[in-house]
């Protein structure tokens, strides 16, 4: 759902939600498993933040991160946290929602603020960038130092072996990297790009090689963290 909604891709979110039956899950859910609920509420609110439904993820998840932390799953109870911050942020209660994030690193501490978490909750990071440069957030230099890139994209210099690798790819390898990295399958890359299957993973073959990377895994992982500077896979060769 996530991935989905961060590339804005209506036909999937619909589709997920129809599925799943996300948007019309009622109070029978209280009786499956705390883990389904939870991964479950996680995709409704990820939706509901796309509809901008702001006080209905607050609504929605904060019984369940109450839950979620009296039974000590501290890590799945962040997520809930980072979504409810989100929420209020985006609904323009920024004191709020600066609070609960102070509350959260009091509580959660640093090291939970980490890549796993800017996944499952990715419009917390930039809320997190503006509150360091305001000054209105303190942040150990450790913590920096390991996700500096993550939270500050715009500042985060691109190697000159990546840099020189990327330009290696042709102007195809490149699409096809692009819809990697939004969660594409390689059938779906296919369709995209009305070409057959056994060329796409023709094309990952020799993205892998040029990257020297080795997995899809590690190609996804190498976009991401490069995040904006992907106008060297947007421009043609």
């Amino acid at each position: 759902m996530r991935q989905a909604i961060c590339r804005h891709d209506t036909k999937s979110i619909k589709y997920l939600c129809d599925k799943f039956n996300i948007d019309v899950l009622d109070e029978a859910e209280v009786s499956l498993i705390l883990d389904v609920r939870d991964y479950l509420s996680q995709a409704r609110a990820m939706m509901w933040l796309y509809e901008r439904r702001f006080q209905d993820v607050v609504t929605l998840l904060t019984p369940l991160r109450d839950e979620l932390l009296k039974l000590d799953y501290q890590v799945r109870a962040l997520v809930a946290e980072a979504q409810i911050i989100i929420a209020y942020w985006h609904m323009g209660k920024k004191v709020r929602a600066r609070s609960l994030m102070q509350q959260a690193v009091n509580f959660y501490g640093w090291l939970l603020f980490n890549r796993t978490l800017f996944d499952e909750a990715p419009l917390l990071a930039p809320i997190l960038a503006q509150l360091i440069e305001r000054g209105e957030l303190e942040v150990p230099a450790f913590y920096l130092s390991l996700y500096r890139e993550l939270i500050f994209p715009d500042k985060a210099p691109v190697d000159n072996d990546v840099r020189s690798k990327l330009q290696q790819l042709t102007a195809k390898e490149r699409e096809v990297l692009m819809l990697l990295s939004q969660g594409l399958s390689n059938q779906e890359i296919a369709q995209q790009l009305e070409i057959t299957a056994a060329t796409t993973k023709w094309h990952l073959k020799n993205i892998y090689r040029k990257l020297s990377l080795e997995s899809r895994a590690a190609a996804v992982a190498m976009v991401h963290t490069l995040k904006p500077q992907l106008s060297l896979l947007k421009q043609p060769r």
